[in-house]
C-alpha cells in the first residue's frame, strides 16, 4: 500500500486525510504521521538513528526518512537541508512546532494567523468559527494560553464590515 501524499490510492486513509505539513495543525499532523510510521514499522527511526553496522535498520531508517519528507511542505523542508535522517527531521519539527514554550515558530505563526484571519463572503459563519477554533486549538497545543476574552476579540476582529453593528453591540 502506497502511503505517499500523492498516491492515487484513495482507499488509504493516511494518504487522504493527513496531507502535507505546512506549519499549521502540527499536533494533529504529528499524531497521524507517527501512526503512519507505526503502520509501516518505521516509528523507531523517528526517535533515534540506527547503529551504522546494522544494515537492515539503516535501510528501514532511510525508508522512514523518505516517507517523512513526502509529508512536509516545500517551505519547511527547504529549511532542513542539513537534516538527513528521519530522527533529525522529526527533532527539528518538534523543536520548532511542538509544545516547547513561548516564542516558538509554530506559536508565532499561529498567533499571526489568528490575529489576521478574515471572514469572506464565500465562507459560512459556522465554517469561519470552526477555523478560528482550530487555530485556537493549534495555539494552545504550543503551550500558549489564550483567554476567552482574547478569543472573542479575535473572532470579532475577523468579521467583515456588515457585522459592525454586532461588534459595537458587544
Amino acid at each position: 500500500m502506497n502511503l505517499g501524499p500523492n498516491s492515487g490510492n484513495t482507499s488509504s486513509r493516511s494518504a487522504v486525510s493527513m496531507g502535507i505539513f505546512n506549519g499549521e495543525g502540527y499536533s494533529i499532523w504529528k499524531r497521524r504521521m507517527r501512526a503512519t510510521m507505526v503502520a509501516k514499522d518505521l516509528d523507531a527511526h523517528l526517535d533515534a538513528d540506527p547503529p551504522p553496522d546494522d544494515n537492515a535498520a539503516v535501510i528501514k531508517a532511510r525508508k522512514a526518512y523518505a516517507l517523512l519528507i513526502q509529508f512536509i511542505g516545500d517551505d519547511i523542508l527547504s529549511t532542513m537541508q542539513t537534516e538527513t535522517t528521519a530522527a533529525t527531521v522529526w527533532k527539528r519539527l518538534e523543536d520548532q512546532y511542538d509544545k516547547s514554550g513561548k516564542g516558538t515558530v509554530g506559536q508565532m505563526l499561529t498567533r499571526k494567523r489568528l490575529m489576521t484571519v478574515k471572514k469572506t463572503r464565500d465562507v459560512g459563519m459556522r465554517e469561519h468559527l470552526d477555523h478560528i477554533s482550530k487555530l485556537d486549538s493549534d495555539l494552545r497545543s504550543t503551550g500558549a494560553t489564550v483567554s476567552d476574552e482574547d478569543l472573542m476579540v479575535y473572532m470579532l476582529m475577523s468579521l467583515p464590515k456588515e457585522y459592525e453593528s454586532t461588534r459595537t453591540a458587544l
